[in-house]
């Protein structure tokens, strides 16, 4: 299975999509992925992902973190940034060419 198969932001925006209607807006979302310990980084969604975000929300706001894997377990959300989707995906439809 690809990365583009299925993804929790995509498959939780689909289920927004069905539940609710088919005017529903996205207003935030969480983004986290795994990281070093080391590493100061966050997880910010692919393309894929960006694109979706874009598509059913006005201009939602991003949160974007990481899970750190210690010796004794997981620490969740130890770093936190914060997106708008204009931000991350700046120029969706324009035209390359022109």
């Amino acid at each position: 299975m690809s990365q583009f198969d299925l993804c929790a932001e995509r498959h939780a925006i689909n289920n927004m999509h069905y539940v609710e209607t088919k005017t529903t807006k996205l207003d935030l979302i969480l983004v986290a992925g795994t990281v070093p310990d080391a590493d100061e980084s966050v997880t910010t969604p692919c393309g894929a992902r960006r694109h979706a975000i874009h598509e059913f929300s006005d201009n939602a706001t991003v949160f974007c973190s990481r899970f750190v894997r210690q010796d004794d377990g997981w620490t969740m959300f130890s770093r936190i940034k914060r997106y708008t989707v204009e931000e991350l995906y700046p120029d969706p439809y324009s035209d390359p060419w022109e």
